[in-house]
């Protein structure tokens, strides 16, 4: 079956099935300053918008909270509007504009990639209702001026100069997006979904983000661009005796950047998903989910039923064993997770962690005696206080570990979003679709946020650790000496702020961040100046 085949195959398939809403409502985008805000009224018993550990949220969910007694009482009403039989609705415009004065930064940004300089990013758009059809359109343009700055030589010759030096062909992660100011655009966060009988399913090149994480996401977050789709899930909660599940099941491909290789055979990777969550009724406020990935380069004979099911395989490589393999080894990278968060109204707290895979345990025995191999975690807590529905003072504090294993020194470990089979690695479009921090990462977030009735303000503290895996191997090989350390690791500290004035939301970011052995060498130590300044229009009111 052809590439065209198949998605028009998928497409007319899903349109069955998915996660459905109230009539006219809009998915709230990933990282959107309500999301978090709507977490934060959960922890006071404000709000109820479920699990959140599949996330885009529908704005119903969001709206499921008190509409008075809370700061930004007011702010979550959608405004719906009508001619006929159809419903729809004005989507934000937001415009942001970033600054780095030193070096890039990776973050949770999208189709953005902020080079040295300045880059802009500006989205608009709506959506529209139909009887059981929903279609949103909210495309992204970016730019960015992409000044010069200090990269490392390339080795291979056949990939891009502006190719990753580490990882080669096993990482499209480019250090730079060539040479000179470049812009991009894509569908962003559009979709086209129907919704029956409790189902739904549709399009979407919309990010998700899967996991507790407030900061890092091993799976899925919106470090990179959104990638086309087709999904089908649960429509709403399903009630199981001991609580309420959902699922979501998709489809889709992944892009090479244009700063990677010369060949256009490897351009799209595969990627399916499979993730659930569940609300757990005689623990109240527990939430428990799980998700497993696979990505592979685009099969040459096509997409075929065994590829449709792969997150249903066995989850031990001797599941896979067969004549032909006895090795149970395959061709595709597969990511693993289990996560959970546990909410106490009562106290105004939460603690949150995800366990996360990155191969298939041998067999069971494999895996009770080296549970650690090739893991990564992280570990979350939040706690707010409210003074009389005027203001709400939250901390929270969150650590991700990408790093390899102690098993590295008996078996082949395996770096996160990197295969040796797979071109280009877990990435979309040139930036790394699971967590910012990237392979063999390792971060530590601190921070602060006072919300008030015009906005919030919040300062935080951040160090990050890039590529530990990378450090180790030059290391170990006597690339580089293993004493005095050279770790390359980025300490930053910083202040946001975000002011309502009407329906228009102003926010800027301040941060300085000082990176010790920039690229593991000694005594390369570069002090970044960041600044983010916003502006978000929110017709309706929010």
């Amino acid at each position: 079956m052809t590439r065209s085949r198949l998605g028009l195959a998928l497409a007319l398939a899903t349109v069955l099935l998915g996660k459905s809403r109230p009539l006219g409502a809009q998915d709230v985008v990933v990282g959107d300053a309500i999301e978090d805000y709507a977490r934060v009224l959960q922890l006071l018993g404000r709000a109820r918008p479920g699990p959140m550990l599949l996330r885009p949220l529908a704005t119903p969910q969001m709206l499921r909270m008190d509409s008075a007694g809370h700061p930004w009482a007011g702010r979550l009403e959608a405004r719906v509007g009508r001619v006929g039989a159809i419903r729809y609705g004005v989507g934000d415009l937001e415009t942001r504009a970033y600054v780095n004065s030193a070096h890039p930064v990776v973050a949770n940004d999208g189709l953005v990639w902020q080079g040295k300089g300045t880059s802009l990013y500006v989205t608009a758009g709506g959506w529209a209702r139909v009887g059981p059809v929903t279609a949103t359109f909210r495309p992204e343009f970016a730019y960015a001026g992409n000044a010069a700055f200090a990269t490392l030589p390339v080795a291979d010759t056949g990939l891009s100069p502006f190719a990753d030096a580490w990882y080669g062909a096993a990482l499209d992660r480019p250090q730079r997006f060539g040479a000179g100011g470049y812009d991009q655009w894509s569908l962003g966060q559009s979709s086209i979904r129907v919704d029956a009988r409790g189902f739904a399913a549709g399009v979407t090149t919309a990010n998700a983000w899967w996991g507790p994480g407030q900061r890092q996401a091993i799976l899925l977050s919106n470090s990179a661009p959104g990638f086309p789709r087709v999904f089908l899930g649960t429509g709403r909660p399903v009630d199981i005796g001991i609580g309420r599940i959902e699922f979501t099941w998709f489809w889709g491909g992944l892009r090479e950047s244009g700063f990677f290789d010369q060949s256009d055979s490897n351009d799209t990777k595969y990627v399916t998903a499979l993730a659930f969550d569940l609300e757990v009724d005689p623990v109240p406020g527990l939430y428990v989910g799980g998700a497993r990935l696979f990505y592979l380069d685009w099969p040459s004979r096509g997409i075929r039923a065994g590829d449709l099911f792969l997150p249903l395989q066995g989850i031990t490589k001797s599941s896979q064993v067969t004549p032909e393999n006895p090795s149970g080894n395959d061709n595709r990278d597969q990511l693993l997770s289990l996560f959970a968060r546990w909410v106490f109204p009562a106290s105004g707290f939460e603690v949150y962690g995800e366990w996360a895979r990155n191969d298939h345990a041998g067999t069971l025995r494999d895996f009770v005696l080296q549970p650690e191999h090739s893991q990564g975690y992280t570990f979350g807590l939040q706690k707010a206080w409210a003074f009389d529905g005027r203001s709400i003072l939250r901390a929270r504090a969150e650590l991700i570990h990408l790093e390899q294993s102690k098993t590295l020194l008996a078996r082949a470990t395996p770096t996160y979003y990197v295969h040796s089979i797979v071109s280009g690695g877990f990435t979309n479009r040139g930036q790394v679709v699971g967590a910012a921090i990237g392979p063999g990462g390792d971060g530590q977030f601190v921070g602060v946020d006072w919300f008030h009735r015009r906005g919030s303000v919040g300062g935080f503290v951040r160090r990050d650790v890039h590529d530990n895996d990378t450090y180790y191997r030059l290391v170990r090989s006597n690339a580089i000496p293993g004493f005095p350390p050279i770790n390359d690791v980025e300490l930053t500290v910083g202040g946001q702020a975000r002011l309502f004035l009407g329906a228009v939301a102003l926010s800027a970011t301040l941060a300085v961040g000082r990176e010790w052995n920039r690229d593991y060498q000694e005594r390369n130590d570069q002090t970044n100046l960041h600044a983010e300044l916003g502006v978000h229009w929110m017709p309706g009111g929010r």
